[in-house]
């Protein structure tokens, strides 16, 4: 599969409707094309942020009765915009109603699609994926308890575990997941549960220059909004760290420079 066609059936696919000999040619795709593969990704969470940030407005309760009877009135055919116009004189509020219902989630849509960057890294989009979604593994607000965890699967951890009561967070835990085919190692904090991530990853590729880049105090900080997350990022030799949470920037890199001793 080549990657026009890959993209022709990519939101197919993230609605769950391709078929299965179609769904393994993409899968085997998008294992080689790191393009399509973000594309795939973006596309996926695009759909979660909105069914995360969709209202279901309820029908009237009597709606559908007043339909049924509506139809069973009909006595000689009639033209599909006779039935729209009786429709519309017998229930003028019922329409209005969703009308405006539409028109708001469009609105929503569309606000939500502009505030979005353009092109966000992959990276980005993994981390609020897996800080949103993923579960915490192990229950601890003790740090060595957790360093020891993550090293028998393997990880060293090489950022300090920092306290943050400072900004009124407490250690809940942590989990490891993959991202891009990496090991992930996330620290979990939580404040009226509102939760904040302190993640590391080594050895990935990010363009943090696309990203807006901050001086703070004596260290240098890459910061983007992706959804309704902010996120500061920083590097260090091979390792990528991150803070994330629905918090603001200001309390990220404040945290962030805590986590680095700075």
């Amino acid at each position: 599969m080549n990657c026009k066609k890959a993209e022709e059936i990519i939101t197919t696919s993230i609605d769950g409707e391709l078929e299965p000999g179609l769904e393994e040619q993409l899968t085997d795709h998008l294992e080689s094309c790191p393009r399509c593969k973000q594309e795939y990704e973006q596309g996926q969470h695009f759909k979660w942020m909105v069914r995360d940030h969709l209202n279901r407005v309820p029908a009237p309760v009597h709606l559908k009765s007043q339909i049924k009877a509506a139809i069973r009135t009909i006595h000689a055919p009639v033209s599909w915009r006779q039935h729209a116009g009786d429709f519309v004189d017998r229930y003028p509020r019922q329409i209005a109603g969703a009308m405006a219902a539409m028109l708001l989630v469009t609105f929503s849509l569309f606000t939500w699609q502009y505030n979005q960057p353009h092109n966000p890294p992959a990276l980005v989009v993994e981390l609020v994926k897996h800080h949103a979604n993923c579960a915490i593994e192990i229950t601890s607000n003790q740090p060595e308890e957790i360093k020891g965890w993550f090293k028998q699967r393997g990880v060293n951890l090489t950022v300090d575990t920092p306290p943050l009561d400072a900004f009124d967070y407490e250690l809940l835990g942590a989990h490891l997941c993959q991202m891009l085919h990496k090991d992930a190692a996330y620290l979990v904090y939580e404040n009226n549960e509102k939760e904040v991530s302190i993640c590391c990853i080594e050895n990935v590729d990010i363009e943090l220059d696309a990203l807006d880049r901050i001086e703070f105090g004596n260290a240098q900080y890459y910061t983007i909004t992706y959804g309704d997350r902010n996120l500061v990022l920083w590097q260090d030799g091979e390792t990528i760290y991150s803070i994330i949470g629905e918090t603001t920037q200001d309390d990220l890199l404040a945290m962030a420079a805590e986590t680095r001793g700075i």
